[in-house]
This record gives C-alpha cells, structure tokens and sequence, in this order.
C-alpha cells in the first residue's frame, strides 16, 4: 500500500510465491498516484487450490504491508485486518494526500494517532515499524528501494510464508536494479535481527547538527549561481545579509527570521521554468535516479507541457525521448535569457507572477527589518515564512501566489500599525 513501486514489489511477491509452489491470485489497483492518490496491491497466496477470490478483504488479512503509514492507516485499508492474526509491517513515512498538496494548511494526523489505529485492529505485539524510506536512503543512497526493503522486514519476521531465497530468485528475475534491491532486502532482514545495528549503520541513531545559517546561506547562493548566474547569487546574498543585520539589531538571540528569508528568497528566486526544468533533467542526481529503477541502459521518457505551448492549445504533454537530449542542453545553456526580452517564454502568466514575487518579497523584507523588534519578532519570522504557501503548477500556482499576496499585504498592514 502506497505509491511509486507497490505493483513492482506485489509482482515480486507473487513470482516468489510461485516459485515456492504456491497457488497466487492478485489484485492491483493503480492508475492513481498521479493524482496523489493510493495505490493497492492485494495479493492472495495458499498451499492449495487456487483462490476463489483475489481480494484480500474477502477473508480477511494475514498480513498488511504498508508502504505509506498515511494509507495504511485508512478505513478501507484496515478493513480486512483481524486482530487475532493479522500482522502489519509498516513504514512510518506518511507521503501527503492530495488534499494536503492542494491545501498546504492541511496537517496529516499524529504518527502516534496512526500507529494506535493500526494496533488496535491487529496483532500489536508482532507488528513491525520503521522508517524505511530513511534508513534506504542511508544505506543505498535513495528511498527508491524503500519497499524492497519492508519486504525483506515481513519476509525475517515470518509475516509472509515465502523462502527468502524464492524472494531472491524472483529480484533476479524482475531484473532491475538486480544488486541493489537485494541489497535493500537483506538489510530489511538484517533490521529484523538488529534494528540498533541497521539504523546506526544508515547513520539515522547519530544526531545530526543543524545546518548554521552561514551554511544554509552558502548552500542556498551556490545553488542559484547554477540557477542563473553568480551575480544572481550575489544578490540573494545582499537581501539575507540585511535581514540578518536587522536581527542582530533587534537583540533577539536567534537566526530564525534570517533563516526564513534564506528559504523562502531562494524558493521565489529559483522558481521552475524552462530552463531550469532542462538543468534539472539533464543533471547528474536525475540520471542515478533513472538508472536506479531501470538499469543503465534505461529508456527515458520526459513528459513535459510548457505553459506556453499550453497557452496556444496544447492540450497534451509532449513526450520526449533520447532525441530531444540536444535540444535540452540548449535550454540549459540559454538561462541567461530568462526574463530578458529574448526570452521566449517570459510572456506566460504563471512566468510573469513568478519575476514579480521576487522584488515583492524583497520590498516586504526591507520592510519587516525597518520593524523588527523584540515584540514584532514571531510576526516577522511567520510573515517571512509566507512564501512557503505558493507550491504547485499552473492554475494552482496562480491561486496560490493570489492568496499569497493578499494574506502578505494583510499582515504587512498589521505590523505597520
């Protein structure tokens, strides 16, 4: 239960199941996660004939592997859950619906909510949780493998009655990624064995220090004169450097707002358009991420719908394959261009809104520093904290940034007084 990778896992396990000599029907219901939506996997598994039935509820649920807390946790989920003997296996990730994408004042319920509903309707005492994702993504660099990896934890605890070496055989045959997924499944073993161990080893039981403001800064400006230029960066720079001479002047002892203005500058500064999508693409980091689920020899497809083709008519995204590589490379070196009047794409709306947040949230910082005391302090941390609302593509970005405006007009207002 989850997202990306739940039919890859549920194919595994029921090839596994085969190859054990076992009698597999199955049930996947996909098509959602694009729209933010669940995916679910039933798979039933006996030692005799086939089953009448390929969903689980039917009978009720031996076991529950639940890639996304959030979903697992859901009614619907936990309907076939028997207290007597249905175990869960459980990452702890809650990925957000798409109510929380839409509406980013939505909160998802307490993990420690979650968990009690989740014990209540099974076998609490044998149930398994654990942040899969993070220690993956220790372990092997990416939380792509994250559900190979709870399905090594089911398979130890002997929630699934499938030899680990049928699993193996079956990784093999999938055939992708071969090495890293069973690596991923041997660590999810091996977590049954030393929970200590594992997560020490993705280094998840060592604190980590939290990043000083000079570092931010650094990380943040180093990633905008990739952006666009250093000078581009410089000018991040300059705005953060006055926000943090107006915080020390304050007598506050904290970089909070400081830190605020870094984040959310940053956010407005390095906003996703042509150019940087093309940067992106074409980076280092996207290629491993490519190769991690197909393989080195992967094919790419990128699904891309610009706002301006979409302004014309377009209806449809393009869909654009190893011929269209030179063509983004041309894009990436021409970032110079953006918001030039050479610029092809500048004329969108949703380009147009994002130039001008820019020196909007410049001109509402210097404001916030001309008032920044010790009493207006919280206010001017949340009010630079505003930015952090304007997500999402298009249409939704629009609505967003529109209530953006109106809710930092208002509270700029309010500090005035």
């Amino acid at each position: 239960i989850g997202g990306t990778g739940v039919v890859t896992v549920s194919q595994i396990l029921g090839t596994a199941a085969m190859l054990a000599g076992r009698r597999v029907r199955g049930l996947d219901q996909t098509g959602l996660s694009q729209k933010a939506g669940p995916v679910v996997s039933d798979l039933r598994v006996t030692t005799h004939a086939t089953p009448s039935s390929n969903h689980a509820n039917v009978s009720g649920v031996d076991c529950l592997l639940a890639f996304d807390l959030l979903v697992g946790a859901s009614d619907s989920n936990l309907h076939g859950a028997r207290p007597e003997h249905t175990v869960v296996v459980a990452s702890t990730d809650a990925v957000p619906t798409g109510q929380m994408v839409t509406h980013p004042d939505v909160a998802p319920p307490p993990g420690s909510v979650l968990l009690e509903r989740v014990d209540q309707v099974s076998r609490a005492v044998d149930n398994h949780y654990l942040d899969a994702a993070a220690i993956a993504n220790g372990l092997l660099g990416s939380t792509t493998n994250a559900n190979i990896l709870l399905l090594g934890v089911a398979i130890q605890a002997g929630a699934i009655p499938v030899t680990p070496d049928a699993v193996e055989q079956a990784i093999t045959l999938n055939g992708v990624a071969v090495d890293t997924n069973l690596a991923a499944f041997r660590w999810g073993r091996a977590w049954v064995l030393d929970s200590v161990g594992v997560e020490r080893a993705a280094c998840l039981r060592h604190p980590v220090a939290p990043e000083a403001l000079d570092q931010l800064v650094d990380r943040l400006a180093v990633d905008l004169a990739g952006y666009q230029s250093p000078a581009y960066a410089d000018r991040f720079r300059a705005v953060v450097a006055t926000a943090r001479s107006a915080e020390r002047a304050s007598g506050v002892d904290s970089s909070r707002y400081s830190e605020a203005v870094a984040r959310n500058l940053h956010k407005l500064m390095a906003y996703k358009d042509e150019y940087e999508v093309a940067r992106l693409l074409l980076g280092d980091e996207a290629r491993a991420g490519y190769e991690s689920v197909g393989g080195a020899d992967t094919t790419v497809t990128y699904h891309l719908h610009p706002p301006m083709l979409r302004a014309i008519g377009l209806e449809r995204k393009l869909k654009l394959q190893r011929s269209a590589v030179p063509v983004l490379r041309v894009l990436r070196a021409s970032k110079r261009l953006r918001g030039t009047p050479a610029d092809p794409f500048r004329w969108a709306e949703v380009r147009r809104v994002e130039r001008a947040l820019i020196p909007e949230y410049v001109d509402a910082v210097t404001a916030l520093n001309h008032r920044l005391t010790h009493d207006h302090y919280e206010r001017s941390v949340e009010i630079a904290s505003l930015p952090d609302q304007v997500r999402g593509y298009e249409d939704l970005k629009l609505r967003r940034a529109a209530a953006y405006r109106a809710e930092l007009a208002a509270r700029l207002a309010e500090v005035s007084r």
